[in-house]
């Protein structure tokens, strides 16, 4: 009876923990509070985190590590982003806060199969596999992003010594 109270408690850790333990002992999880990838996302997940996203402060150093090092979201691997990450098949998000609100950032990380193009795969709410300082924290992440990776990369040359209008014109001048 605990394990299927903790499979069903809006605690992401207690639900997987809880998940984990009836899976161990051979009982069954409500299918109803399991989307495809196993993580739990129930209104009232999405809900909660949406609410706790708006009214914290993030620390967006720690949403960057879980956006590029978490191997349960492994957002890196289908996108890039401030420079990094190796995923090509989803789009680079650098630029991203500059064309969206934290609103919108928020429903973009917890319904994203309703945004993704049907030639990739579907990806997972975070609902059920983040915590709430978390969600926060990459939530802050993304709202740095907010120079797109063409601007970057141009500003980036432009810096490098001897790149700059006047260098240019010296060395095109007789």
């Amino acid at each position: 009876a605990i394990y299927r109270q903790a499979a069903s408690d809006p605690d992401p850790s207690l639900h997987r923990a809880g998940e984990k333990a009836l899976q161990a002992i051979g009982g069954q999880v409500d299918p109803q509070i399991t989307l495809v990838g196993g993580s739990s996302a129930r209104a009232s997940d999405i809900e909660r985190l949406r609410q706790f996203a708006l009214s914290h402060l993030a620390d967006p150093r720690k949403g960057e590590e879980l956006f590029f090092e978490n191997k349960d979201i492994a957002c890196g691997q289908c996108h890039a982003a401030a420079g990094r990450g190796a995923g090509t098949s989803g789009p680079d998000l650098s630029g991203l806060a500059s064309r969206s609100d934290k609103v919108q950032l928020i429903r973009f990380l917890l319904e994203p199969s309703q945004r993704v193009a049907a030639a990739h795969q579907p990806v997972k709410s975070l609902a059920g596999t983040l915590t709430p300082l978390e969600f926060t924290d990459l939530i802050g992440f993304l709202e740095r992003l907010k120079q797109p990776a063409a601007e970057r990369n141009t500003r980036r040359t432009a810096s490098v010594p001897g790149n700059d209008q006047e260098s240019v014109r010296n060395r095109q001048s007789p």
